[in-house]
């Protein structure tokens, strides 16, 4: 019994503090409308000069810009890439504007705010670099960390993946020129040149050979086409000696096209160490009501007034207490 009346006790006092400081919510609020009132002329001027301020300001002003690049990374160089990120991201917070410069960047002011850099995260992509058995891939796989069906990589295979997206934070200034500046910047290794030269020289004697290989059977076939002496019985499979048919030479001959197409394809990525996959848009920004300057500065000004009268009103109710206490 003594239990059910403290508990009606409690849900009384609980309910008497809540209304007590809805009451002093609805004062305040009462008191900062009320203020606003008594003093409309001088907030009717901070909104007027506010208007005009950012006016004049809106006519100059252009708001920071932002742009998503996909990039391939060649030749095994993603630990190189994101290193050289981290140099940028360095320069841009020390402002060394003499870094910029000898990159070919403006050096008045920076046109980079921030890079950053995230794997393209493709499981098929590693999984068709290893054979199914490989010990490697177990490894990896093992190392992957699935949350809420997205796919964390540990750092360690961040580097296996080829596609990486850049999310640059630009400056009004910047244009796609910054963008190619970068990117000619990363790909400016005399060791990885070297290793890209002989990347390509070794895809291009594979193009040579499979080709010479493919011209190699045309002519095998034609010779059989053209000699029914060697035709079979059944005149559907052509024997070259004892361990070939003319089925496997059409085999071999399509698997051979299908290996050029692909270094075909590789000549193309593997141009540099680092390979703009799209094309980067840059769009500005959207800075909310700061942008928008003619209602951002009325509003700025009003809040700075009130937080004046605030401080005013604080220290006159400070200072009747101190002299009350006295």
């Amino acid at each position: 019994m003594n239990q059910h009346k403290n508990d009606e006790i409690d849900l009384i006092y609980f309910f008497s503090k809540l209304k007590k400081t809805l009451r002093g919510w609805v004062k305040l609020f009462f008191k900062i409308i009320d203020h606003l009132i008594r003093n409309w002329k001088i907030i009717s001027v901070l909104i007027v000069l506010g208007i005009i301020l950012g006016y004049f300001a809106q006519q100059n002003y252009k708001p920071a810009q932002k742009a998503t690049a996909l990039i391939r990374v060649n030749f095994d160089a993603v630990d190189y890439v994101y290193s050289e990120i981290d140099l940028l991201n360095e320069k841009v917070k020390e402002n060394d504007f003499i870094f910029f410069t000898n990159i070919g960047l403006k050096g008045d002011s920076l046109e980079i705010n921030e890079i950053e850099i995230k794997p393209q995260i493709n499981l098929n992509e590693i999984i068709a670099e290893y054979d199914i058995n490989d010990r490697k891939l177990e490894g990896i796989l093992r190392n992957l960390d699935f949350d809420d069906n997205d796919i964390k990589v540990h750092e360690t295979f961040i580097s296996e993946y080829r596609y990486h997206k850049l999310e640059f934070s630009l400056s009004n200034s910047a244009n796609n020129e910054t963008i190619n500046k970068v990117i000619d910047y990363i790909n400016n290794n005399e060791i990885l040149e070297e290793l890209k030269d002989e990347v390509i020289k070794d895809y291009k004697n594979q193009l040579a050979n499979n080709k010479n290989s493919i011209d190699q059977i045309n002519s095998v076939i034609d010779t059989y086409q053209t000699n029914e002496s060697l035709a079979s019985p059944s005149d559907q499979v052509f024997v070259v000696d004892k361990n070939f048919s003319l089925h496997v030479l059409f085999e071999r001959k399509l698997e051979l096209q299908k290996l050029n197409q692909g270094l075909n394809k590789l000549l193309v990525l593997a141009k540099d160490i680092v390979v703009i996959v799209n094309k980067p848009n840059i769009i500005e920004e959207n800075e909310g009501l700061s942008g928008i300057k003619m209602i951002y500065y009325p509003l700025l000004f009003v809040l700075f007034f009130l937080l004046i009268s605030f401080l005013r009103y604080s220290y006159s109710y400070l200072r009747v207490i101190a002299n009350s206490e006295s």
